[in-house]
């Protein structure tokens, strides 16, 4: 139950509520604790503003979930590459001629290439999450 407005000994908390923009996620920031408060932690907050966060536009938990997606998606594809290289590093020790091992040691080449780009990728994609929310560091 709320109290009545002529309860002296009510007062409610003032606050700033801030909206992050792209995924609507907001926090709510007491400026102004009341006494019964800070007492028992029950915040009951009268909003003196509301701010739409544009940088970031994203909340810690969804910056946290992008970061954690980028570096699945990449890990994933660089732990691919290793596999190949590690089966075409087999497969030139048990080759039967050089000219079938020189084959197999390009396409391995090709493998460390494509790995590094990936180890690249992840690396540019996080600078550009960081970059466009104003973070520059995981959290």
């Amino acid at each position: 139950l709320v109290p009545r407005t002529s309860d002296i000994s009510f007062k409610m908390c003032r606050g700033i509520k801030t909206t992050y923009t792209q995924c609507q996620h907001f926090k709510l920031e007491v400026t102004d604790p009341c006494k019964s408060a800070s007492s028992c932690g029950d915040y009951r907050i009268n909003l003196t503003r509301e701010v739409f966060s544009y940088s970031p536009n994203i909340c810690p938990n969804c910056y946290r979930r992008q970061v954690d997606g980028i570096r699945l998606f990449y890990n994933a594809r660089v732990q691919i590459m290793n596999e190949e290289i590690e089966k075409c590093t087999l497969r030139a020790r048990a080759a039967s001629s050089n000219e079938e091992a020189q084959k197999i040691k390009a396409a391995r080449s090709e493998l460390e290439v494509k790995r590094g780009d990936y180890v690249d990728g992840r690396t540019e994609a996080l600078e550009h999450l960081r970059t466009s929310q104003g973070v520059w560091a995981d959290g």
